[in-house]
């Protein structure tokens, strides 16, 4: 979980810590939420407010987080509650998780794929790299 602001703060990324940041967050099968607050009363940077937005909304997309564009500090008090159940519930499916490889012959890709459980209370889903948004 990320807040930030699309103001002028004065650095910018380079394309070299862009990619970085992406092979990190994909390497490490994060799922990234972000907040990103914007003030209307202040000035912004077009070129790295604009970057940072981008950059934010797609880590998400690649991760299956949530992003939130907001205008107002008030309400991070009600949206970081709503983050923290999301988090939660993410969190107590993927700790009880299997992981199942399926290998197809070489030079062929599978023709489907399913998975189920016949035991009581558990439920079955598949994800290619495990996040459970």
């Amino acid at each position: 979980m990320m807040v930030g602001s699309s103001g002028l703060e004065g650095s910018n990324a380079r394309d070299y810590q862009v990619s970085k940041l992406f092979k990190d967050i994909q390497d490490s099968a994060s799922t990234v939420h972000i907040v990103m607050q914007s003030n209307s009363n202040r000035s912004t940077d077009i070129a790295s407010g604009s970057n940072g937005i981008e950059i934010g909304i797609r880590v998400t997309q690649m991760t299956g987080g949530r992003y939130e564009a907001i205008n107002t500090e008030t309400r991070l008090s009600t949206l970081l509650p709503e983050y923290a159940k999301q988090i939660v519930r993410s969190h107590q499916r993927m700790s009880h998780q299997y992981r199942i490889t399926c290998q197809p012959p070489e030079k062929s890709a599978p023709k489907q794929i399913t998975a189920s459980t016949l035991r009581p209370g558990m439920s079955a889903a598949l994800t290619l790299d495990g996040r459970v948004p």
